[in-house]
């Protein structure tokens, strides 16, 4: 039997809760990649203007304004199938076969999980766009390796999540291995799951559902996080996300957080200096089920993208999107969104909507007035169902 190829699951799950009314109402669809190129040179000589005196020197001409930015460059997209990119001017870029590639800062390199065809697991493969080379970092046939993503305060690695093949999944053990596949380290054999790399490069937060959450020091040190630490009491913690300065690290946490014996879930955001911590957004869920759990945090830090389910306005298993300052403050509802990603300036709010009825696509939304619009004007060869990151184009 082929194994499961190992995705974010927060993907795969996001994509369940549509993908039955999907196939009845819309479906998947492709288009070429085929754009066309717009010459942007500039003359290498001043134009001749008839009845101007050139005798006195050459006529100095204005250099053209580049024209503005395409609202959605720097887009890192993608579907089960394959993972592309929205450049400055509009065109949308093909990257790689493989879903869930992440392209570096400088838009040269690439980084995807692929099956091996000896083995039937995943390794981590690094791409270079301008050469084309590519190489196996892992090369692991009793390992399975997957989400692989860029640490900007780590240049010289790869972070992902390894383990041995455990029923359908992996263990997802937080791991690093060089660019040049040396140093293949599982940072945890113990634990993994959902995690979260601080921007410093001192500290991964992961764990969740079932196992205690933890936070990996990079000199060594793992210690379990305690809810309870911080002044709150939990049954459970999910998906961290730490804040940009590192300060804070949000959890989605659920159990009796109303005090009133119902179980309920929210968002908890943790002081790490200071040992406290605040919840908001509590709700109590109606219905069940594994959800995916998306926290985003604005590059500023002063914003937060929540995703939740079971709850108003959304209807059925359809998802709600809000944002809100860090203390639950200015709390608004966007749409039925997944996947939330914040433009690098933090102006903008991409998000994949999904709802029921089988809609699913990009849309756009301005910080601030929360605006928002479907993102319908390119050509993409295969339905966006996921926003990997957003890079300055």
């Amino acid at each position: 039997m082929r194994k499961q190829r190992l995705i974010n699951k927060d993907w795969m799950v996001a994509l369940t809760l549509v993908w039955l009314s999907l196939a009845a109402a819309c479906g998947q669809f492709k288009v070429g990649f085929e754009t066309e190129t717009t010459d942007l040179s500039l003359p290498t000589e001043a134009p001749v203007v008839d009845g101007a005196d050139t005798s006195q020197g050459e006529i100095e001409t204005a250099t053209p304004a580049a024209p503005p930015a395409h609202r959605a460059s720097g887009l890192v997209l993608g579907s089960y199938n394959i993972s592309f990119y929205v450049d400055r001017a509009g065109q949308v870029v093909p990257l790689v076969d493989y879903p869930g590639a992440q392209l570096s800062v400088d838009k040269n390199q690439l980084l995807y999980a692929r099956e091996e065809a000896s083995g039937g697991m995943d390794d981590i493969y690094l791409l270079d766009l301008e050469s084309g080379e590519e190489r196996n970092l892992t090369q692991t046939p009793d390992r399975g390796e997957g989400a692989p993503v860029w640490w900007p305060a780590h240049p010289e690695l790869v972070f992902f999540v390894s383990g041995e093949m455990q029923g359908m999944g992996y263990a997802e053990n937080p791991t690093v291995v060089g660019l040049d596949g040396s140093g293949y380290q599982v940072l945890d054999d113990t634990q993994g799951g959902p995690n979260s790399l601080s921007e410093d490069g001192t500290m991964i937060a992961y764990g969740g559902f079932d196992f205690e959450g933890v936070i990996y020091h990079w000199n060594g040190q793992r210690e379990a996080f305690d809810p309870a630490a911080y002044g709150v009491t939990v049954d459970k913690v999910f998906k961290p996300a730490f804040s940009p300065d590192g300060r804070y690290l949000a959890w989605k946490v659920s159990g009796d957080l109303n005090g009133d014996g119902e179980l309920s879930t929210g968002l908890a955001i943790f002081d790490l200096q200071e040992q406290s911590a605040e919840l908001i957004h509590v709700y109590t869920v109606q219905g069940g089920g594994m959800v995916p759990h998306y926290i985003s945090w604005s590059p500023d830090g002063s914003w937060i993208a929540y995703v939740t389910f079971g709850e108003g306005p959304a209807v059925g298993r359809e998802s709600n999107l809000w944002v809100m300052r860090p203390d639950g403050g200015e709390e608004t509802y966007i749409d039925s969104g997944l996947s939330p990603t914040w433009s690098p300036d933090g102006q903008q709010l991409a998000y994949v909507r999904a709802t029921m009825s089988g809609e699913i696509g990009l849309h756009i939304a301005e910080t601030g007035s929360w605006a928002h619009s479907p993102v319908d004007d390119l050509p993409f060869p295969e339905t966006v169902q996921f926003i990997m990151n957003w890079i300055t184009p």
